[in-house]
Formats: structure tokens, C-alpha cells, sequence
């Protein structure tokens, strides 16, 4: 298990979990396997060893969907994300202005329609803004 997590890694967490579901799916059909043998064998030693051999694969399948429901993301709720929007139209400089990656990257979102077009030699094109900024007689609401 350790391995499937450290050669995955970010895929797992990336595909919503399905990679953890195709190896749930492996699981419960070895599990299967094992029973069967279990079934048809008549030796007892040979029944112990299987019976440790289904613990650890039971163990396993649980651990697994376990982390597979962990590492789905819930979604975000209606007033945060409203409530960053808000906050970005009423400063977007501030947004900016962040040390975080991930909030330029949100501004560059809201700000253009589209992903800004480069040319080599050039620079950037003339980027689609969005209508919110464009328009003078949008106001904030009060409250």
C-alpha cells in the first residue's frame, strides 16, 4: 500500500479517488480468490494461512477506502465563494498584491474572459475583460 501511495502520489488526489477504487476493485477480487481456496482446501494449516491472508487483505481494502473518501474534496459552500468574489471586486489590487500563487492565478480568473495570448517577439494580446469592469454604473449593493 505504502508503494501504490508514493509512486501515485498526486494522481490519487488529482483523479478524485479513483485510482484508490481500482485498487479496492484488486482487493475484493483477491479477497475472493482467497475464500475460494479456503472452501476447496482440506488442510488446516493451509486454512490458517489463507485466514491471515484475508485479514490482511480485508485490512487493506478498509484502510484503502478509507483514504479514497478522504481524499475527495467537498465542495466549497455558496457564501464563501460569494464572499470572495465580493472581496476581489472590491479590491482586486489586494488579491494581486498576495504572496500566494494561487490567489494571482484566482485574479487572473476573474478578471479575463479568456487565458491570455501570448506571441513570441510580441508579448501578450489584447486580453476579453470581463463586462463587471467595464461598466460605470455597476455598484456594489449596500447593505
Amino acid at each position: 500500500m505504502a508503494s501504490l501511495q508514493s509512486s501515485k502520489g498526486s494522481k490519487a488526489i488529482h483523479k478524485g479517488g479513483s485510482l484508490f477504487r481500482g485498487h479496492t476493485t484488486k482487493l475484493q477480487r483477491d479477497i475472493d480468490k482467497v475464500v475460494d481456496l479456503m472452501i476447496e482446501t482440506e488442510s488446516d494449516t493451509a486454512r490458517s494461512a489463507y485466514e491471515k491472508r484475508l485479514q490482511k487483505l480485508e485490512r487493506e481494502k478498509a484502510v484503502t477506502v478509507e483514504r479514497a473518501a478522504s481524499c475527495v474534496r467537498p465542495a466549497r459552500d455558496y457564501d464563501e465563494t460569494l464572499r470572495t468574489a465580493v472581496e476581489f471586486l472590491a479590491s482586486p489590487w489586494k488579491l494581486w498584491n498576495s504572496e500566494r500563487f494561487s490567489d494571482k492565478r484566482l485574479c487572473l480568473k476573474l478578471t479575463f474572459a479568456d487565458k491570455l495570448a501570448y506571441v513570441r517577439g510580441e508579448g501578450f494580446r489584447t486580453a476579453k475583460v470581463l463586462a463587471d469592469f467595464l461598466s460605470p454604473e455597476v455598484e456594489m449593493a449596500r447593505r
